[in-house]
């Protein structure tokens, strides 16, 4: 497996799609389970040396739905329920976390803190940082990146 998701930089749209899109099909794989991974980021993908499948590491931190526990996720890509103790989480809590890391992989920036929101910090689109972004994804990033 390779490592280096996290240190490659800008990926093209394709590749970045192609990754989240793997990922996205694990995350409901885990989902159906009744878990949340609660830790999805770029440093939690690896990518395999013979086909280039990327796989989702580090279930450290996976609970069930239940679970009210807070956990400690690297900012940026953590959502704004994860912030605290008593929060409704779901599905969704991945989700936001899936479109973080697909902003990083885009842009080799990490996403504002979800709890900046409740300062009223805005994220920056992904397409300031990328303009070969579509218009497509840089608002499909910013859907799932709003917090519930």
């Amino acid at each position: 497996m390779v490592f280096y998701i996290e240190d490659r930089g800008i990926f093209s749209e394709k590749e970045a799609l192609t990754i989240t899109g793997q990922m996205g099909e694990s995350l409901t794989c885990v989902h159906q389970q009744g878990f949340l991974h609660r830790d999805v980021k770029p440093h939690n993908i690896v990518l395999r040396r013979d086909t280039r499948e990327a796989v989702l590491i580090n279930f450290g931190f996976a609970r069930e739905y239940i679970d009210s526990r807070t956990i400690t996720q690297t900012q940026g890509f953590a959502p704004l329920e994860q912030y605290k103790k008593k929060a409704r989480r779901g599905a969704f809590t991945d989700v936001y976390a899936l479109a973080a890391t697909l902003y990083s992989l885009l842009t080799a920036k990490i996403p504002f803190p979800a709890n900046f929101c409740e300062q009223n910090v805005a994220l920056i689109p992904p397409q300031q940082h990328n303009p070969q972004i579509s218009a497509r994804i840089n608002q499909a990033i910013l859907q799932g990146s709003r917090s519930l």
